[in-house]
């Protein structure tokens, strides 16, 4: 929290923490918030600007995005209301409301940030991945990853339950060269396998949309090849795969691990994702949270680039 120091008391308005960099100093401010200062200010400035933004709510944005990165960068008994709203002097009653508006604010981002069927974005991408791992018409890696829930679900608990022992909620996670959120499918129960979830995704079900032609996406062995999804070969049973088909795979392992740092970044960067504390007894208790999935991966892509969208 806070250095002690004898001519330094604990601040009584969350304002200090945002303004006195005496207090906490741009090291300190990052490890409260995940966030560098700048950064905080240059994300406050662009939802300032929006345009479906309420002009006399906004002087309540900064309060708001403290509050949603404290809340999600925090784990344990650090996300609890009371705890937060004790660090930034701010009633418990009012977290909830706070964290609540945070998420409809970024969320407004969504369109901004996340991947569209834009074919000049797709070029982009495909260059890069030609240029840097030989795959031509490739325009993104794809794999599924689990969010661990804290409780059993009340309704059909049993379906969240993975092979790892514990309950959870799927999603497929889409991601570019670099490590960026493309696109994301949430809310699928932990026990079901990717291909599933690809197979029942809007980019199978609308490939015309999604990709021009040729153009595919890259994915581990969990994945049924297809003429948009290039998984590796499998070993035959008993037998070694000959060395063209090994090359392949060797080639295909160097963009494939991206997906990975890709979520390895974003449940780093917050620890409230690794164990998910909420117990989901109505269908808007999953909708929050597919909402809370949603904007942390909207914040990870402005945190990696720094490079806001125009308004």
């Amino acid at each position: 929290m806070f250095r002690r120091s004898s001519n330094r008391s604990k601040p009584r308005h969350w304002k200090a923490l945002l303004e006195n960099k005496h207090l906490l100093n741009e090291r300190e401010f990052l490890h409260a918030f995940g966030m560098s200062r700048s950064s905080f200010h240059s994300l406050l400035n662009m939802l300032n600007t929006h345009d479906t933004a309420a002009a006399d709510y906004k002087e309540m944005f900064p309060v708001c995005l403290l509050i949603l990165l404290k809340f999600l960068g925090s784990q344990g008994n650090a996300t609890l209301y009371t705890s937060i709203g004790c660090y930034l002097w701010i009633g418990y009653g009012s977290v909830s409301n706070y964290i609540k508006a945070a998420i409809t604010m970024v969320l407004r981002l969504k369109d901004k940030v996340f991947f569209r069927p834009d074919i000049n974005k797709r070029e982009e991408i495909s260059k890069r991945f030609n240029r840097d791992y030989s795959f031509v018409n490739c325009i993104g890696v794809v794999d599924g990853t689990i969010f661990p829930l804290e409780y059993k679900l009340l309704l059909n608990g049993e379906d969240y339950y993975n092979r790892k022992g514990r309950y959870g909620i799927h999603s497929l996670v889409i991601c570019d060269d670099q490590a960026r959120i493309c696109a994301s499918t949430m809310g699928w129960p932990g026990s079901v396998y990717d291909n599933r979830v690809w197979r029942r995704s809007r980019f199978m079900q609308n490939q015309e949309v999604y990709f021009n032609e040729k153009q595919y996406l890259l994915g581990d062995s969990a994945f049924h090849p297809s003429n948009i999804m290039v998984p590796p070969f499998k070993k035959p049973f008993g037998t070694e795969l000959d060395k063209y088909k090994s090359f392949f795979n060797t080639m295909l392992a160097k963009p494939r691990i991206k997906p990975e740092h890709c979520i390895g970044l974003l449940k780093g960067k917050f620890p409230y994702l690794k164990r998910i504390r909420v117990l989901i007894i109505r269908r808007k208790d999953m909708i929050q949270i597919n909402r809370i999935l949603m904007v942390a991966s909207i914040l990870q892509n402005l945190m990696l680039s720094e490079d806001y969208p125009d308004k």
